[in-house]
């Protein structure tokens, strides 16, 4: 196996990672709202992204052990406000890890993760063909 090949097979595979983190992110948001247990969370800050519609919403929570945890997540702008209630969700090993109803479950994510996969792989199967019948 040649040089080009590996970089050819390296560039396929690179193609699916985004593909691989939305998939793995949103198998643990699965998780920790099937396995985890659930409580009260509140906004208390937003800070909204430049050039974009979207915000990120810190929130905090009181896990079991009675500690109070924080977490973040990105919504579009007029999902929440501050003092906003919301359920989260988190293991109680690690009540630190936690997530909200309907993280990393956008279906254009998804697609866009897909597209982007096959979109690779076939570049590198095009690149593939190119070197193997000299025109590169």
């Amino acid at each position: 196996m040649s040089g080009i090949n590996l970089i050819l097979i390296f560039l396929a595979m690179f193609g699916c990672l985004p593909l691989f983190i939305i998939w793995y992110r949103r198998k643990r948001v699965q998780k920790l709202s099937n396995d985890g247990l659930s409580t009260q969370g509140h906004i208390h800050t937003t800070s909204r992204l430049p050039r974009s519609a979207a915000t990120i919403f810190y929130y905090s929570y009181y896990a079991i052990d009675g500690k109070q945890y924080s977490g973040s997540l990105t919504a579009d702008s007029g999902k929440f406000k501050t003092g906003d209630t919301l359920e989260v969700f988190y293991m109680p090993g690690k009540p630190a890890k936690s997530t909200v109803k309907a993280a990393w479950q956008s279906k254009g994510l998804l697609i866009f993760g897909i597209l982007l996969a096959i979109f690779t792989w076939f570049a590198a199967y095009k690149l593939y063909e190119m070197v193997r019948n000299g025109e590169l």
